[in-house]
């Protein structure tokens, strides 16, 4: 049975990029695990308690059909993950480890922040000989992101994975435009035109193995 390891640097940004492909992984018996590695405190400006966004996730990760016992969330402190590269890459190691997994996502080579950028990096070291890895979009970030590798999403999974989004309910009352319904659907009907489906979500191929 697959093992895959999807790999978020902050709460929200894999259910974001690629929550529709979860779900139909998961739908089709493969097993998912889900690292974010900051639950990002500091963003919700004393408007909210700061647990809210590490339950927010835990709901929406559910909400995709991902076991609570392989969703795992840490504090790294948000935007400062250049200071923790160190400890990112040895929490990829222990995963790598324990998960062994067959697929790993993780951010887009393209990703202009900064914190995607040392968590795509540290993941390629780590995953480099042993596991097949794709790199998920998100445009807000994105310059350039030239996907070569699609899932084709059925209605389900889209419903699955804005309920997901909507899970974040802090997200919407600071009115993030990468929430919005329209845009959601919109950026995965653009993909699905380049597939010849309704739906679907790219990725860049950093490395794939068939055995």
């Amino acid at each position: 049975m697959e093992k895959i390891l999807v790999i978020s640097p902050h709460t929200d940004d894999v259910e974001l990029a690629c929550g529709g492909t979860i779900a139909k992984f998961i739908k089709q018996s493969k097993i998912v695990y889900y690292v974010a590695f900051s639950d990002c405190q500091d963003t919700l400006l004393g408007k909210f308690p700061k647990e809210t966004l590490r339950k927010e996730c835990k709901k929406a990760t559910r909400t995709l059909g991902i076991q609570n016992k392989n969703c795992f969330i840490f504090n790294f402190t948000n935007k400062h993950f250049y200071k923790e590269s160190r400890q990112i890459f040895d929490k990829l190691e222990e995963f790598k480890n324990l998960i062994k997994p067959d697929l790993v996502l993780i951010p887009s080579l393209s990703d202009t922040h900064g914190d995607h950028g040392i968590v795509n990096r540290q993941a390629i070291t780590v995953f480099r000989r042993t596991t097949s890895i794709i790199a998920y979009e998100q445009p807000w970030s994105n310059i350039g992101f030239s996907p070569f590798s699609f899932v084709e999403l059925s209605e389900e999974d889209m419903k699955k994975k804005y309920r997901a989004l909507k899970c974040y309910q802090t997200q919407h009352y600071f009115k993030r435009s990468y929430f919005d319904k329209d845009f959601i659907y919109g950026w995965a009907r653009m993909r699905g035109m380049q597939i010849n489906a309704k739906y679907a979500e790219g990725f860049e191929v950093i490395k794939y193995i068939i055995r």
